[in-house]
């Protein structure tokens, strides 16, 4: 049987937010994309032709997900830029950013990599322009503006990208560890303030521009 068209009254902005709100809730509790189009549909409220209408698939859907929680982090970035913000600032604004936005959505890296693994070459290529090279491009961005300014050395941005990503994604994969060694709780607006702080001293002592004389790391 053929599915039935949306009607017209149904096809408006709040229909869309439920959908993908709908979407985020079952992503929270099942700690991945483990549902169905029809699941978010009872969840939203709204019929399945609905959500094939705004999104055609369960993949579709995801990436609008992903899109908008990306905007979390480089929305901001981009206008700092705009205004010329020194780089100290744009990185601190931007760890942040990722901060705040792995704390509002922990799905963000795994639900990634799980597209990443299961979409076609041209799904992956779409993926990775849309979520991944965005980030990557504010992060080398933002290192040549420093080195420009003679305030940063020179930093190769994959390894940068690496330890920022690996260090931001750790802060809440480690929840058991930093809860039963340390006595502490990722989810705390507390500790996330300090994360970010010891980040920023960490990383601005890596990659701040050294006096002259001073000796410089050797790879090796």
């Amino acid at each position: 049987m053929a599915t039935k068209p949306p009607r017209s009254s149904e096809k408006r902005p709040e229909g869309k937010s439920a959908i993908l709100k709908a979407a985020r809730s079952l992503l929270g509790e099942r700690g991945g994309s483990q549902f169905t189009l029809t699941e978010v549909a009872k969840r939203s409220g709204k019929n399945i032709a609905l959500v094939s209408y705004y999104f055609g698939g369960r993949e579709e859907m995801l990436l609008a997900i992903l899109d908008e929680d990306q905007a979390l982090i480089t929305k901001p970035s981009e206008k700092q830029r705009e205004r010329n913000d020194p780089p100290e600032i744009r990185l601190e604004r931007h760890l942040t950013g990722m901060v705040k936005a792995w704390a509002k959505h922990p799905y963000l890296l795994p639900l990634t990599a799980e597209l990443l693994r299961r979409s076609s070459t041209q799904s992956r290529d779409e993926i990775v322009n849309r979520l991944l090279r965005p980030a990557v491009e504010i992060q080398r961005d933002i290192l040549e503006q420093g080195r420009a300014q003679g305030v940063f050395r020179e930093i190769d941005p994959m390894v940068f990208y690496l330890y920022v990503m690996g260090a931001v994604d750790m802060l809440f994969k480690a929840r058991h560890t930093i809860e039963t060694v340390f006595g502490r709780q990722s989810d705390d607006a507390t500790l996330q303030r300090h994360f970010i702080r010891q980040s920023m001293s960490l990383l601005m002592d890596g990659i701040r521009l050294r006096t002259p004389g001073a000796e410089e790391p050797k790879d090796a």
